[in-house]
């Protein structure tokens, strides 16, 4: 993986290496573009994660459910992440 904009990363991601790269990136994103996040500490950002798996594992029908509902991979990991970033 050579993107470093974790949203176009995310579809590559499919190896701990590649989850490890995208972590990278989304620490770099927070640092860069903190106005693009809704969760800043990681208080928040833990939090935002327990709500939106809550909320994705019960809304049948939504993008979340569905990328749940795959089970369980580098990228489901990669997607939870990533909503955490901006899930209120």
């Amino acid at each position: 993986m050579t993107q470093k904009n974790p949203h176009e990363m995310l579809e590559q991601v499919s190896s701990p290496e590649d989850l490890a790269q995208f972590v990278t990136a989304l620490r770099r994103h927070l640092a860069e573009a903190p106005d693009q996040w809704e969760n800043h500490t990681l208080t928040d950002y833990l939090e935002a994660m327990s709500a939106w798996l809550l909320d994705a594992n019960k809304n049948e029908g939504t993008i979340a459910h569905g990328i749940l509902s795959k089970g369980p991979s580098w990228r489901t990991f990669a997607n939870i992440l990533l909503a955490a970033s901006v899930y209120e």
